[in-house]
């Protein structure tokens, strides 16, 4: 089959599931725990399960070196990233080190200066601190922690979750990192995780009374930002971290202040919606699309400061100023970001390159990342969007399903001043006389891969829309949270009819008719809404979420 928006539809379970059949609810379930290689034993989702942080690798060895630093009054700073992984690993670790009574500074880097370290910070923290602990960077500054060494004998702890070149130079360091070992349990954490567990081994270490639960908010929005796999582990830590984020919604602002979730609120509460005359559960969709580019925006085009300043913070009268400016700094955020993509379009339009790589000096190096995800996703191909200074050309790339970008870039990284990244995302510096000759390696290693993309929607299988009712969506609520490894599910409906369609915000309301039971749903594709005509027949493609029945596709009969 073939969809409107001319992807092949693919039906994974063959099962049909009809509406009278006494075992819908059980078939429903059991085919979408089958589908995505869960165990019932995953749905346990308790602190208990999750593995010790005794298996992170160097774990000891970080926190015997961050101990003596407490307890001495050593200056510890904290090194972080300006994306939300990095805000709020950096968040978690300064507030509780705060909080013990450590000597703590965090120090963000913004977009200009660039992912990670350099010489130049060298320098200039080596006036500071004689030892700083990386948050989500650091594993490939094999150079900068060498000369951090040998020039002011810095000590280096760093905290990360980033791919490991196995094989070659690693910093001169304590690397706690969990890919360096290839079965570790631990693996899928992103940094925000990794800091939950550092903080759990300290607290131990200290022998502190400290609940340090109250950080798996921002282990929630870590983790979800950074799209990391939704494993055992992950599942346990986001669900109780939206647990917790649902909590602190409907917490009084002075029980929030007292929690020290001030900031968190704060937030919450320029996210938070009604739905059927109620305040609406926050999700993990919630947090991947309202939560995580507020906090992201602040890095992009401002300072990532003040989303850790919010995130910090404890006085409810601050947390709402600062929530207001970061509210205000999306908004720009999301203005420059939709008039970059729009001429990235039109550049790309014009290229048959298999591999798109742009760059203009005009373009606003916070939204490299923004605007390439979204080329990437619209084109269905790799895209590398680049900011181009008077000597560098600093990108963001993004990959498409099945290419490893990280692999592929790899076989370039001689070409580059800094890099890194993961399968699915990268960030690039290079010199501006080599970003052509990049750019036509980069399309001709690609053609070798005899890589394609195979425009494919997979559907778990056929659910009659006048099917769902409130035990499906409990079942659909069960199963979450959903993202990486852990799609939401996707059903067809045959032999549907649409009765009418009426405009409502960015999207469109469509009822249809499902034999004569008339259901109303959501359509945000604006490619897929402006084919569709009442009294038309089709097969519906579509999710259930929070907000009720998402069209997101259709097969014209």
């Amino acid at each position: 089959m073939i969809s409107a928006l001319g992807r092949h539809v693919v039906v994974k379970s063959q099962i049909q599931s009809l509406d009278d059949s006494a075992d819908l609810y059980s078939l429903v379930f059991n085919t979408l725990l089958g589908l995505r290689n869960i165990n019932i034993e995953d749905l346990d989702v308790k602190l208990k399960n999750i593995p010790s942080f005794e298996l992170l690798p160097n774990i000891n060895q970080a926190v015997d070196r961050l101990v003596k630093a407490i307890k001495s009054k050593e200056r510890i700073l904290l090194y972080g990233d300006y994306d939300v992984d990095g805000v709020t690993s950096t968040t978690i670790m300064y507030d509780f080190l705060k909080q013990i009574g450590a000597n703590v500074v965090p120090v963000l880097p913004n977009r200009n200066s660039g992912y990670g370290l350099s010489k130049e910070l060298i320098d200039l923290f080596s006036k500071y601190s004689n030892l700083v602990l990386t948050l989500d960077n650091g594993t490939t500054a094999v150079h900068e922690t060498k000369y951090a060494k040998e020039k002011y004998n810095m000590d280096f702890i760093i905290l990360d979750h980033h791919m490991i070149n196995h094989g070659k130079d690693m910093p001169e360091a304590i690397l706690v990192n969990p890919n360096l070992e290839e079965d570790n349990k631990l693996k899928g954490l992103c940094t925000a995780g990794l800091s939950f567990y550092m903080v759990g081994a300290l607290r131990r270490a200290l022998g502190v009374d400290f609940d340090i639960k109250k950080y798996l908010d921002l282990v929630a929005v870590g983790t979800v930002a950074d799209v990391m796999p939704i494993n055992s582990l992950n599942r346990v830590l986001i669900s109780k971290g939206l647990e917790l984020i649902n909590k602190i919604k409907d917490m009084p602002w002075d029980m929030a202040t007292d929690f020290g979730k001030a900031g968190m609120k704060a937030l919450i509460n320029y996210i938070s919606k009604t739905q059927n005359g109620n305040q609406k559960i926050i999700t993990a969709k919630d947090i991947g699309f309202s939560i995580a580019p507020r906090i992201n925006a602040a890095g992009r085009i401002r300072k990532p400061q003040i989303a850790l300043k919010l995130l910090a913070e404890k006085n409810y009268e601050k947390a709402r100023i600062l929530a207001e400016d970061l509210n205000k700094i999306n908004q720009d955020r999301r203005r420059i970001s939709n008039e970059m993509f729009k001429e990235a379009y039109s550049l790309a339009s014009q290229s048959n390159d298999d591999f798109v790589i742009l760059g203009k000096q005009t373009w606003h190096h916070g939204v490299l990342g923004i605007v390439a995800g979204r080329l990437s996703n619209k084109l269905k191909k790799p895209t590398g969007i680049f900011h181009i200074n008077n000597t560098h050309a600093v990108g963001s790339i993004r990959s498409v399903e099945g290419l490893d970008v990280h692999k592929l870039l790899s076989n370039l990284s001689y070409m580059f001043d800094k890099w890194g990244g993961h399968a699915g995302a990268a960030g690039v510096t290079i010199k501006k006389e080599y970003f052509d000759a990049f750019r036509q390696k980069i399309n001709d290693l690609l053609k070798r891969e005899s890589f394609e993309v195979d425009r494919v929607l997979e559907v778990d299988m056929e659910l009659p829309l006048r099917s769902v009712d409130k035990r499906i969506e409990e079942i659909i609520e069960k199963l979450s949270p959903y993202g990486e490894l852990n799609p939401e599910p996707i059903f067809i409906s045959q032999d549907i009819t649409i009765s009418s369609i009426s405009s409502k915000g960015v999207g469109v309301r469509v009822k249809t008719l499902d034999k004569d039971k008339e259901i109303e749903l959501s359509c945000f594709e604006e490619e897929l809404f402006v084919k569709l005509r009442p009294g038309q027949r089709l097969k519906a493609i579509y999710n259930i979420d929070s907000y009720g029945i998402n069209m997101i596709d259709v097969v014209f009969c």
